[in-house]
């Protein structure tokens, strides 16, 4: 069965995926998907008591305005002119758990639509009622017309958990939430999934830490106090069970900040370990420079720096044309996999001739790339770092032939 609908007169047509093979008459079973039903059931009386609480932290202005409640998630959109802050969705939060864990009876009760009203029972703008209309009363907390089917106690739903909230429309808001089991895991898989984004974080951060020493750089800052201790996944586990909504989005948002740290130190240490390159690169120029080799009477430098960036070449080109004038440069780098590279020809050889395009020509033609630039600065890139020494080859072949 795929849906259910009402076909008026309290008949309830189901629909069938495939009814091939069913005759008039022929006796049928339907059974209930226990399992899914339980979780739409939570779900539902969950729904009752986000509108009660949106209520008491927004104003009695707030309406339902729309809902999808299913054994995933729930949906509520509901009028409001802003955005929830963050204290009112933690607010909303704190006072649908708080009933969770009070275990308010859930009741359904028969009455009049005129006697449902009297007592309080808010009903649904919009919607069309019978002379017998169905209430849920959930304690002495919220009144609603409502149909459908609901846990019998509060307490059977666990857990309440905001996914997020947003505009649906003008003057509409949407929030979409979680509770019971599903609520429950969702938490643990997001703590689970920021554990491990800050273990990776501190990994990287580790690794980071060796290069910068193997620059001639400080250590950094110790990393230590942010690894995540096992016990403070129990004490989340406990918040979820104890419905202690503020201390779960207490430990969430601290285990996020984590993330947010280590994203930041690594940023920087990475500019930190690049600069130390950096100025590596310049000091080994004028070594460099003294060990070109001349090509019909001109100064060349073919080089091979391994996991250089395009900066760094840059750089290490500059430093080199301060010591030497009239050169010409070709500089590659195997970059995690791939190949960049640099062409350099001084004004005064472009004026006889040489061109670093003609240069960056032969070389990707080897190292399977392309390039981009004029006569006297090319870069660019290839996808076969094993044909660099090819590369630089071909490049000497050209200027042996003074093309």
């Amino acid at each position: 069965m795929i849906d259910t609908l009402m076909a008026g007169k309290g008949v309830i047509v189901h629909l069938l995926e495939d009814a091939s093979g069913i005759k008039e008459k022929m006796p049928v079973r339907a059974m209930v998907d226990s399992s899914k039903r339980n979780a739409t059931r939570i779900h539902h009386t969950a729904t009752h008591l986000l509108h009660k609480a949106l209520k008491e932290v927004l104003g009695e202005h707030v309406k339902q305005a729309g809902s999808y409640v299913g054994p995933d998630k729930l949906r509520f959109d509901f009028n409001h002119s802003q955005a929830l802050s963050h204290e009112e969705l933690a607010r909303v939060e704190e006072l649908v758990n708080r009933k969770i864990k009070e275990k308010l009876k859930v009741e359904t009760l028969q009455k009049s639509y005129a006697d449902a009203i009297k007592m309080g029972a808010v009903a649904l703008f919009g919607e069309k009622y019978g002379d017998k209309v169905r209430i849920l009363k959930v304690g002495d907390y919220s009144l609603e017309l409502c149909g459908g089917t609901h846990a019998s106690s509060t307490g059977d739903i666990l857990f309440f958990k905001v996914l997020s909230e947003g505009a649906l429309g003008a003057g509409i808001r949407r929030i979409e939430a979680v509770a019971g089991e599903a609520a429950r895991i969702q938490v643990i898989f997001k703590a689970k999934a920021l554990s491990d984004a800050v273990a990776e974080q501190l990994r990287k951060y580790r690794l980071l830490e060796i290069d910068k020493e193997q620059q001639g750089g400080k250590k950094f800052t110790e990393t230590r106090i942010f690894e995540i201790e096992f016990t403070e996944l129990e004490s989340l586990q406990n918040a979820v069970d104890n419905q202690d909504s503020r201390n779960v989005t207490k430990f969430l948002e601290h285990l996020q900040g984590r993330v947010d740290w280590l994203n930041e130190r690594i940023a920087r240490a990475e500019k930190e370990i690049n600069d130390l390159k950096l100025k590596k690169v310049v000091g080994e120029a004028a070594a460099y420079a003294a060990e070109m080799r001349t090509v019909r009477e001109i100064k060349v430098l073919l080089r091979d720096f391994k996991g250089y960036s395009m900066e760094m070449l840059r750089s290490f080109s500059d430093a080199v044309q301060k010591e030497v004038k009239s050169c010409v440069l070709l500089l590659a780098s195997n970059l995690s996999g791939r190949v960049i590279f640099l062409a350099v020809v001084t004004p005064d050889l472009v004026a006889k001739g040489y061109s670093a395009v003609k240069i960056s020509d032969v070389f990707t033609a080897a190292i399977s790339g392309k390039g981009g630039g004029r006569e006297g600065k090319v870069e660019g890139g290839g996808k076969d770092p094993g044909k660099i020494d090819l590369g630089f080859e071909k490049a000497i072949d050209l200027l042996d032939k003074n093309l």
